[in-house]
């Protein structure tokens, strides 16, 4: 049976299929409370290095499994988790039990590529090197990690008021990184609004309190964060 384009395209996909899945279990490592990072844009340079990459590493991983295999006495369980298939054949029933195969072993293929993005975000994570999923904010995320803080945040909005500059001070439970890690999205709970006089300093807060908020950052001119702990009988 002759290959055509569309099932080499289809071939062509499965095969990068686990370097999507260790990119995001890549990112999946740093996710915090408040940041869920988002993945690479495939049609990004970046993002295509990254599913390549991981997908070679995966597919490094697995053929040298299955190479393992068939040099021991285990070698038919390696040929029936086979998902490299050279050819197709035209009986039925063989025809079958190869897509079967090969499906099984793109799925264990998949699992291997998710421990390795896994793995591999730890290990950037351990290394101190944050700064490659949180930018410039790395020491903030990194400070405030754990269930006994939170990270405060702080937004000078673009709105005046008699020569005051409107903002919003209240604890970050979503924050939403752009492709250069810079805030895209902000979201506040238990807000409130103040006026700061950028000539005087002099500062005015509100009592009202705003249950949730979210801001874009076409919205405000600048943002300030605090880490805070909670401590035992405060």
């Amino acid at each position: 049976m002759s290959f055509q384009p569309t099932f080499l395209a289809i071939v062509a996909g499965a095969l990068l299929l686990p370097g999507i899945f260790a990119v995001w279990a890549f990112y999946r490592a740093a996710r915090t409370n408040e940041i869920d990072l988002p993945l690479p844009g495939l049609k990004s340079a970046a993002g295509i290095g990254q599913v390549g990459a991981f997908a070679v590493a995966a597919h490094l991983v697995f053929a040298s499994f299955l190479l393992a295999l068939a040099h021991s006495e285990c070698g038919a369980w390696g040929a029936a988790f086979n998902p490299y298939i050279t050819s197709v054949p035209d009986d039925p029933s063989s025809l079958l039990s190869t897509i079967a195969g090969a499906l099984a072993g793109l799925a264990i293929l998949s699992c291997i590529a998710l421990l390795l993005g896994r793995l591999a975000g730890e290990v950037v994570l351990s290394m101190g090197t944050g700064s490659m999923f949180y930018g410039a904010f790395a020491d903030l995320f990194v400070a405030g990690e754990g269930n006994s803080k939170f990270i405060y945040g702080y937004v000078l909005t673009k709105l005046e008021n008699n020569g005051s500059v409107i903002g919003y001070q209240g604890t970050v439970t979503s924050f939403i990184p752009g492709e250069d890690r810079f805030p895209d999205k902000i979201q506040l709970s238990q807000a409130s609004m103040f006026t700061l006089n950028v000539y005087t300093g002099k500062r005015r807060e509100f009592e009202t309190k705003i249950k949730s908020i979210a801001l874009h950052r076409d919205e405000w001119s600048n943002i300030a964060f605090k880490v805070f702990e909670y401590r035992k009988g405060a």
